[in-house]
């Protein structure tokens, strides 16, 4: 866990301009008044004796909501952020993705998106 712990730091003092711009929208409740964290590290359970631990862009406990935001490093990466996903999805976690162009240019469509996928989560 120190690890992940270690990276996720270093991950937040090194924020995309993209997480810097949700997370000013996220933080300290300003969005629906839901708590996120940023680079948070959650650990799953693949069998009994083997943990792992993935570090998501942002994290919302009272909906186990994971947002991540993709850059161009993404799409070298399509296969491994899948199986990431799927297994997030196992645990009960939910996920939504954006793009980091997404982010810059159409935040207040970006915004809308995740109040709606709140309110499914609601239901």
């Amino acid at each position: 866990m120190k690890t992940s712990v270690y990276l996720a730091r270093r991950l937040r003092k090194n924020q995309t301009e993209s997480e810097k711009i949700l997370w000013q929208q996220l933080r300290n409740r300003n969005f629906q008044n839901l708590k996120f964290k940023r680079q948070k590290p959650i650990e799953v359970r693949k069998f009994a004796n083997e943990k792992r631990f993935y570090i998501v862009d942002f994290y919302c406990f009272e909906y186990k909501l994971v947002l991540e935001i993709d850059g161009l490093y993404h799409k070298d990466y399509e296969a491994h952020d899948l199986n990431r996903e799927e297994e997030l999805k196992l645990h009960g976690y939910h996920m939504i993705r954006f793009t980091n162009s997404e982010v810059k240019n159409e935040l207040d469509s970006v915004l809308s998106r995740l109040s709606a996928f709140i309110v499914s989560l609601k239901k």
